[in-house]
């Protein structure tokens, strides 16, 4: 008899490592691709590792409680997300701090509540009320757990579903414009809000949708100046070195998290100016196809047809150091993105400059 129990538990714990190793792999790869980022401080090893050691915790944590205080099925699934809930609660929470203290708040909340009521209800006077009140206890824990990673799930998927649907993690809330009213967006009557830009203190201290929304409001005016389409500016995980990057099909100007966060407010600046720049490439090129041939060969588009055919033969790259950055930097799309993005941040910097200094501009 015992050895055959023997037998049951050793399958039991073969069954219940399989089933950990395989919900482990499936969500490591999952949340790699979808919300992965590194913690604070910590290089992408480290970071990973980190990861790993959270997930591992969670899961042999879940597993005691399955295996020996509620003595019940095994939630491999369960256990493993509140590792990686806890994770993205450390990475996360400077970035949507909101969402992320109200829902470990309220799972917090949902499972000491839980446990309160479970462990207030009246047991009557019997030999056994002892067991049954340590029963109501495991219990209560039980519950507790798939609440708190039922929290964990709905938080990632509150961070993870926009990533997916639109590739971005936060927008900004000020509205994009299609407006050439220069009276409106314009950088004098936006000194203001510019001026975040150059406050380093300031700067420092922002939320990451205010940083945003200061981006949005520049890209506005990058826009009704040069005429080009309509800029959306979104924050994202990017990989590498990578600052921002444009997407043409889409209008957005993706700005890398960790630039917005890490980064001065001049340098953020200057990489919001330089992909609106590419905007404004774009829109050349699609004056130079819709030239009529014999207009294409005169001097006004000889740089439009470089970028056309450097936009199709693009030379990518995501770290400075990499071989292939000299071939990405040396492109004339690029070029002409950094010198504009230098010159107008330059002017940007000196118009607030004398702005704050009570010079009549």
């Amino acid at each position: 008899m015992d050895r055959e129990k023997s037998r049951i538990d050793i399958s039991r714990l073969y069954d219940s490592l399989f089933w950990h190793a395989i919900y482990g792999i499936l969500l490591w790869i999952w949340y790699r691709v979808l919300l992965f980022r590194c913690f604070s401080c910590l290089t992408l090893t480290e970071s990973r590792i980190l990861l790993l050691c959270i997930v591992v915790v969670s899961a042999l944590l879940g597993y005691v409680i399955d295996r020996f205080i509620h003595k019940k099925d095994i939630h491999p699934f369960i256990n493993m997300m509140i590792g990686f809930g806890t994770y993205t609660v450390l990475t996360y929470i400077k970035i949507r701090p909101l969402l992320v203290m109200i829902l470990v708040a309220t799972s917090v909340l949902l499972a000491v509540l839980n446990i309160v009521l479970s462990m207030s209800k009246r047991v009557p006077e019997s030999e056994n009320r002892r067991k049954i009140s340590i029963k109501c206890a495991k219990k209560a824990i039980s519950r507790s757990k798939s609440i708190i990673s039922l929290g964990a799930g709905v938080m990632i998927a509150f961070i993870g579903i926009p990533s997916i649907c639109s590739g971005f993690i936060v927008k900004a809330s000020v509205t994009p414009t299609l407006s050439t009213v220069s009276q409106e967006w314009t950088v004098q009557n936006h000194l203001e809000e510019l001026s975040l830009f150059f406050d380093e203190e300031g700067w420092r201290e922002s939320s990451l949708t205010t940083k945003l929304d200061t981006c949005q409001v520049l890209a506005n005016i990058c826009q009704a100046e040069w005429g080009t389409n309509e800029l959306n500016v979104v924050a994202s995980n990017t990989s590498g070195d990578i600052a921002g990057t444009y997407s043409d099909n889409e209008h957005l100007i993706i700005i890398s998290v960790d630039h917005l966060m890490m980064d001065s407010g001049r340098e953020v600046c200057n990489t919001v100016i330089h992909e609106a720049y590419h905007a404004l490439e774009y829109r050349m090129v699609d004056a130079y196809l819709a030239a009529p041939d014999d207009m294409r060969g005169i001097e006004l588009y000889d740089n439009a047809a470089v970028y056309m055919e450097e936009f199709e033969n693009y030379q990518d790259c995501d770290s400075a150091d990499s071989d292939d950055y000299y071939a990405y930097a040396d492109q004339l799309c690029e070029k002409h993105a950094r010198q504009w993005a230098d010159y107008y941040t330059f002017h940007i910097e000196n118009e607030i400059f004398d702005y704050l200094s009570g010079i009549d501009c």
